[in-house]
């Protein structure tokens, strides 16, 4: 499937040309006020003298209003710049409107496009394991020479870690659930039985700490991710723990 270029898609287009029209239709409005001012500026500077004719004639040619007189110019111009106002808030609307538009467009055209993207995320991700357990293994080697009882005298190359807080860790854990999420691999109809880490109500379900829930394997990745549900036994002794701690403070 081509790409489609948003500026390219019809209802894009459609919202476009409508702020076009009026942004056209603006300009038209103030090029005339600009021609009543200046015919309101000569008869100020000389009272009583009439228009040119032939000036007239020719706007009256181009479909333009002609009005005589200081007076009738003055109402002119207040009916122009009431037909400004009304046209600067009919494009200031059609712009909110494009961007609503722009935005929806672009999610629907992304969510097209999400299968491409996991496909990429799974590269980096096995890119990143593989960096991780590079890291690993040089700290073994670095461990083995200082066990010997050397010195470590090799040359750091790099500053990646995988600590639980390093960024490395927290990319890792970002894409992991990407994967986990919209990869394909989990079921609303498979169940995971888990350990509430903390008392919380989101996603659709509820829990305290330490209540064993059983959820579906989305959901169960979603509250794995914000840290309210371990779906590992080892998160038992833990949650029992933080129970009591519960407990103890109320």
């Amino acid at each position: 499937m081509k790409p489609q270029i948003l500026a390219n898609h019809p209802q894009y287009m459609e919202a476009v040309a409508i702020r076009n029209r009026l942004a056209e239709a603006l300009r038209l409005e103030q090029a005339l006020e600009s021609q009543y001012l200046e015919r309101l500026n000569m008869l100020c500077v000389a009272p009583g003298q009439q228009l040119d004719e032939v000036e007239r004639a020719l706007s009256m040619a181009d479909g333009q209003p002609v009005p005589a007189g200081s007076e009738a110019l003055s109402q002119a111009i207040r009916e122009i710049r009431g037909k400004q106002s009304l046209l600067h808030s009919g494009i200031e609307q059609q712009e909110h409107r494009i961007a609503t538009l722009a935005a929806k467009l672009s999610t629907e055209y992304c969510q097209e496009r999400r299968a491409e993207h996991v496909k990429i995320i799974e590269q980096l991700r096995d890119g990143l394991e593989q960096v991780r357990a590079a890291v690993c293994a040089e700290q073994e080697l670095r461990d083995s020479i200082r066990f010997n009882g050397y010195r470590d005298t090799l040359p750091g190359l790099h500053q990646l870690s995988f600590f639980t807080d390093s960024t490395e860790a927290s990319t890792l854990r970002e894409i992991d659930h990407y994967l986990a999420i919209h990869g394909g691999k989990l079921s609303e109809s498979r169940n995971v039985s888990g350990i509430a880490l903390r008392n919380f109500e989101s996603f659709g379900v509820s829990g305290k700490v330490g209540d064993q829930l059983i959820v579906s394997e989305v959901t169960a990745e979603l509250l794995r991710y914000h840290g309210m549900l371990d779906p590992n036994v080892k998160a038992l002794k833990q949650s029992h723990v933080q129970k009591i701690a519960e407990l103890i403070l109320e």
